[in-house]
């Protein structure tokens, strides 16, 4: 597909201890990674490739790039796409109002506008109680 390497608004220490992302209510959920098939784990699902014990991500290096991008992501709505965050993330909650989240934000915007011919697989359409949109992405197209 492309090859980016987003840089990372969430630092990995703080990642590695929260256990909100990667595992899902359903198999079919729309928070799972495009292209990845989650196993079920007592009564959820996980991506296959995150280590439970640990809470690492087996092949973090190598991730897909919605896993990069999470818990930021690319919502449609309306015809339109947004730029998003996941509100489920606690970092999220703690950092919205700060500087250097808005600059993270105008990062990602510049970076996704680099690569926007690439992008329709990674637009899809999330619940709107668990989001905020930030900002609509001009250019990008489903």
């Amino acid at each position: 597909m492309f090859n980016i390497n987003l840089k990372q608004f969430i630092p990995s220490e703080f990642c590695v201890g929260c256990c909100n992302c990667c595992r899902f209510k359903d198999k079919e959920s729309v928070w799972t990674p495009f292209r990845i098939e989650p196993i079920l784990y007592e009564d959820y699902f996980v991506c296959p490739n995150l280590n439970l014990e640990t809470n690492l991500c087996k092949i973090y290096s190598e991730r897909p790039f919605d896993c990069q991008l999470y818990p930021f992501l690319l919502n449609l709505k309306m015809d339109k796409v947004f730029l998003s965050v996941h509100l489920n993330c606690p970092f999220i909650r703690e950092n919205l109002n700060k500087k250097s989240f808005k600059d993270y934000v105008s990062y990602l915007k510049d970076s996704l506008l680099k690569i926007k011919d690439s992008l329709s697989h990674f637009i899809c359409e999330y619940p709107a109680d668990e989001i905020l949109e930030l900002d609509e992405i001009v250019g990008i197209r489903r």
